[in-house]
């Protein structure tokens, strides 16, 4: 699932907020991409919808990779059975 989340990340940050594929990888820090509070929280509800998870406000920040991001979306998630 891991991988399906990052291509999913990946897809809305190229489709929709237009960065460079390029600058895409899995440890590359949000900020780094110039992402905002709202561009995660939007991404959040999309991960949210799409792969059924459970994604609490805070739990993903802009000073994070990719990885980190998706790995605590995949703990927290194990944690809530």
């Amino acid at each position: 699932m891991k991988d399906m989340i990052f291509e999913r990340i990946k897809s809305l940050l190229t489709d929709k907020y237009y960065v460079s594929v390029d600058k895409i990888t899995e440890n590359v820090i949000y900020d780094d991409l110039e992402l905002d509070s709202l561009t995660l929280l939007e991404i959040s509800v999309v991960l949210e919808k799409e792969f059924n998870l459970s994604i609490p406000d805070g739990l993903i920040s802009s000073d994070m990779s990719i990885e980190v991001s998706i790995n605590k979306i995949l703990n927290n998630n194990v944690n809530e059975t």
